[in-house]
């Protein structure tokens, strides 16, 4: 119910990096459905154990966020986020200040889902200091571990330096998107207890939970995981092309803002450039979104996010041009 025990060890390995020796006697881990079945664990853990006032979110948030901790009964709240397409700090704060104290809050560890922002670190120091200030209860969500930099250990900086704070935690972790692994459904939940018992504790529950649900922990995407992470030849190989997904991304993003600048003359697109992951806000409104599909032919979804992996050296002008088209429409 836990999983497989070569796997956990080896995604503890992983997302902890050098601060694993500090604090193995209170970390607990189980092999989990991806990252949305640590998502649910992680929900009825605090829907039965911890009495969570709400469940604070992003605004905006991943879409399923809504399903899986809404449809459990708990109560959500939604701070401020974005403003203009970029990290809204002043207002974050302002919002977070207002919820509850005890609230259990989900924040992506980067590349955030939907809007390609993340904060920088001065920016999580000060959010943090609020999250202390109201005993908030932190759940990151990582699922895009290297999509962000194109460096695993900075894009994992987030989580390991908050481990060092002493406080308990979880975190949600996906292979899904890392490895190419959607279907195999593999991820793996780790917690922070206050020591060793605790952290079992906490685990026993979690697989209670898991025995209720998926009843045994899925098995060949694990073995998959496991091979590659245990072997130092595969496990640079994987890095390196890793990389050079992310380095795609970053490159075919950077090559879309400046395309955006050149066909809408006056208008600053760095919005983009500066975002991070898979995703971006361009800004567009829903009516300009509309026009995009009926008169240009391009799909967005009416909140403007764009799939920047969707993009290559073969459409980025054409889908540039459309925006361009709606954009610079009198």
């Amino acid at each position: 119910m836990t999983g497989y025990a070569p796997f956990v060890a080896q995604a503890q390995e992983l997302l902890w990096g050098p601060v694993l020796p500090d604090i193995k006697d209170r970390l607990g881990s189980l092999q989990s459905a991806a990252g949305t079945g640590a998502l649910y664990l992680v929900c009825k853990f605090a829907k039965n154990f911890l009495k969570v006032p709400k469940v604070l979110l992003t605004n905006p948030a991943w879409a399923n966020y809504r399903q899986i901790f809404g449809s459990n009964g708990h109560e959500l709240g939604f701070f401020p986020w974005v403003k203009d397409c970029v990290f809204d700090l002043p207002s974050c704060l302002e919002g977070l200040q207002k919820e509850p104290e005890g609230s259990l809050i989900v924040l992506q560890a980067c590349a955030h889902n939907p809007s390609g922002v993340d904060p920088a670190p001065e920016e999580w120091a000060q959010i943090f200091k609020v999250v202390e200030q109201k005993k908030f209860v932190v759940c990151f969500d990582f699922a895009y571990m290297g999509f962000a930099s194109g460096n695993i250990d900075t894009d994992a900086s987030v989580v390991r330096e908050y481990a060092k704070s002493g406080h308990q935690f979880f975190v949600t972790f996906s292979f899904s998107k890392i490895m190419g692994l959607y279907a195999e459904r593999i991820g793996c939940l780790h917690v922070l207890a206050g020591n060793s018992t605790e952290a079992k504790n906490v685990v026993s529950q979690l697989a209670v939970e898991n025995r209720r649900t998926i009843s045994n922990c899925p098995q060949n995407g694990a073995l998959i995981a496991t091979t590659v992470l245990s072997d130092p030849e595969l496990k640079a190989k994987w890095i390196e092309e890793l990389n050079q997904v992310t380095k795609r991304i970053i490159d075919i993003r950077g090559k879309f803002a400046d395309l955006l600048e050149q066909k809408t003359p006056g208008k600053s697109w760095e919005h983009i450039r500066k975002q991070h992951g898979m995703f971006a806000l361009t800004g567009l409104t829903p009516e300009q979104v509309t026009k995009l599909g009926d008169e240009q032919g391009v799909f967005l979804p009416q909140n403007g996010r764009v799939s920047i992996p969707a993009l290559n050296n073969s459409n980025v002008d054409a889908v540039a041009q459309a925006i361009a088209n709606i954009v610079n429409a009198k």
